[in-house]
């Protein structure tokens, strides 16, 4: 009787292993299932997709510079009124830290680069802020809904 019990035990400890490694590999994580917005950035222009309207949450953005320049990429909520710089040119990001922003820092043409963020409902501005680009028009809003 004495050796049944290890036995036993040993069995118990290896089944529940088993099954917590299988629900491990099984189970979604949140990174898989987030949306993905795909942003490709060319000369004085930004197409984003899915355009329009996505689901608030958690959501990777990606950002491909197609070229032939530098581009960066600021998310940030709010409307289409954002604040200048005194050159004129270029948003004030400053202002924009109080609404939050987030960002891909530039990157050469031909790169890629992404975050994860989460998105709130309401209205979102994507954009170039690289001198110029967004007065260029490389810029596009975005809803968020629940």
């Amino acid at each position: 009787m004495r050796k049944a019990i290890p036995v036993a035990v040993v069995a118990a400890i290896v089944i529940s292993v088993i099954t917590i490694d299988i629900d491990h590999h099984t189970l979604p994580t949140a990174a898989a299932t987030a949306p993905v917005l795909r942003v490709r950035t060319s000369d004085f222009k930004l197409v984003v997709e899915p355009q329009g309207t996505i689901r608030a949450g958690r959501t990777k953005v990606t950002l491909t510079n197609v070229g032939p320049g530098r581009h960066e990429l600021i998310v940030v909520r709010g409307g289409r009124n954002l604040p200048y710089r005194l050159d004129g040119l270029t948003v004030n990001e400053e202002r924009l830290d109080i609404i939050g922003l987030n960002a891909i820092e530039p990157i050469r043409a031909g790169a890629t680069g992404s975050m994860t963020i989460r998105l709130t409902p309401g209205r979102y501005q994507i954009f170039c802020n690289m001198a110029g680009h967004y007065l260029g028009g490389m810029r596009s809003e975005l809803r968020v809904r629940t």
